[in-house]
């Protein structure tokens, strides 16, 4: 089988989308991403490479990634060319169903309809196998996948660079720099559009998108039958649950699951609007109950548990690491804290979390990208909120409920306050 170019293969120079160089690796968002990437990327389904590969409409560019929508495949995809003229396209082509494709001017004897099989080996982190469809399109020759496995999208997540390889000799050489980003982005673009029914109901998502964040979960007034989901977090041996008013407004019904465990009712006590703070209670005492730290400073480590993308994501609980970026929220909200942790919804009503797993805060929103990137060109990364844990502790006291004081302890690491989250960390259903 003749490799997917023309003449005699050579190492192309390898490169970065944009004028950016090298390999990022991005520690902190990594975690989310990386299983969000593999959903993403995941998903079978049936793909038409050329309406898919181009934008209807741009909303912007992060990290050296175009990132736009299709109207006519119904999905979001982000694009990259690299220094050798390579092309990388990622994207949805309608609910939740996703493709990854490249194409290359020199690959000038890829056929139509042909299957290729190419192996990628992400750099550090293992080798893959996968099909590949030649596609002609508008004078592109282009090789596209539309059933990729999770667990190759989730190495790839993880590299600095990929290595494409068709007939044993090297096609491309490509760092993989902003990936993560863009993937995030482009995921957070196709929620909306599932939100709103498709790209073409009601209007681009530049209109659609109103005010200046969004939650962080799925909650607000409910349909019929409607289910919602997010977290919550104990702050009693008694059984009383703190969450997001949002998540549980306008439930007829409210279930929760402890990490491997089976779900249980649980009662709404008491909402608060205003600050979106709400008050469950269960009947089966927690294993362990959180202190409350009164704040947490701008600079600090801070760390958040929750259960975003219910039904995609691991049902074990997601856990992301970040840094207090600003003392106060959208327009100086002092009720609020900015954080650079990766948030998703779902992950409404989780605990914000210090070193020693002190709750300083209650996660509550994201900044609507897509909104800025209409005003900017850009999209946002990582721009997220949560409520202090000053305001909670009003709320619970106004309620009769006294969490404990953090006690004098030295720091611990991730992996330890993520085991301790899981202990007292909570997935909320509302019907």
């Amino acid at each position: 089988m003749r490799s997917p170019r023309a003449g005699a293969p050579s190492t192309p120079s390898s490169g970065t989308p944009g004028s950016s160089t090298g390999s990022t690796r991005i520690a902190a968002a990594v975690a989310v991403v990386t299983t969000l990437v593999a959903i993403v990327l995941g998903v079978a389904g049936s793909a038409q490479a050329g309406p898919m590969l181009a934008f209807d409409e741009q909303l912007g560019r992060v990290r050296g990634w175009d990132l736009g929508i299709n109207t006519a495949m119904g999905g979001c995809l982000a694009t990259a060319t690299y220094r050798d003229e390579t092309t990388i396209w990622m994207g949805f082509t309608g609910g939740m169903k996703a493709f990854f494709a490249l194409s290359n001017p020199r690959w000038r004897s890829i056929e139509d309809g042909r299957t290729y099989k190419l192996k990628l080996l992400a750099r550090g982190a293992g080798n893959w196998r996968g099909d590949f469809t030649g596609v002609e399109d508008s004078g592109r020759r282009i090789l596209i996948a539309d059933n990729l496995k999770a667990d190759f999208v989730a190495d790839i997540a993880r590299a600095g660079g990929v290595n494409v390889v068709y007939d044993e000799k090297s096609i491309a050489r490509l760092s993989l720099d902003g990936s993560m980003a863009a993937l995030s982005a482009v995921l957070d673009c196709q929620k909306m559009l599932i939100a709103r029914g498709g790209p073409s109901a009601g209007g681009s998502p530049k209109a659609q998108a109103k005010g200046g964040s969004e939650r962080g979960g799925e909650g607000g007034r409910k349909k019929e039958g409607e289910l919602s989901t997010g977290t919550g977090f104990f702050v009693s041996r008694s059984g009383h649950i703190l969450t997001n008013h949002h998540v549980v407004e306008g439930c007829k019904s409210v279930q929760i699951t402890r990490v491997g465990a089976t779900q249980e009712p649980a009662k709404v006590l008491a909402q608060d609007p205003t600050n979106d703070l709400a008050l469950l209670k269960v009947t089966e005492p927690p294993e362990t109950v959180p202190a409350f730290a009164p704040r947490a400073r701008i600079g600090e480590n801070i760390y958040v548990f929750g259960f975003p993308l219910a039904g995609l994501l691991a049902t074990s609980g997601n856990f992301t690491v970040g840094n207090v970026t600003a003392a106060a929220g959208l327009n100086d909200d002092t009720r609020m804290v900015q954080i650079s942790a990766p948030v998703q919804p779902g992950n409404s009503g989780g605990p914000l979390l210090d070193q020693s797993a002190n709750v300083v805060g209650v996660v509550v929103s994201k900044l609507n990208a897509l909104r800025l990137a209409a005003v900017t060109n850009d999209v946002a990364q990582n721009v997220n909120f949560a409520i202090k844990s000053g305001v909670a502790l009003n709320f619970l006291d106004t309620n009769g409920v006294t969490p404990a004081d953090p006690a004098p302890g030295p720091a611990l690491d991730a992996a330890a306050i993520a085991e301790r989250a899981r202990g007292f960390t909570v997935y909320i259903e509302c019907r």
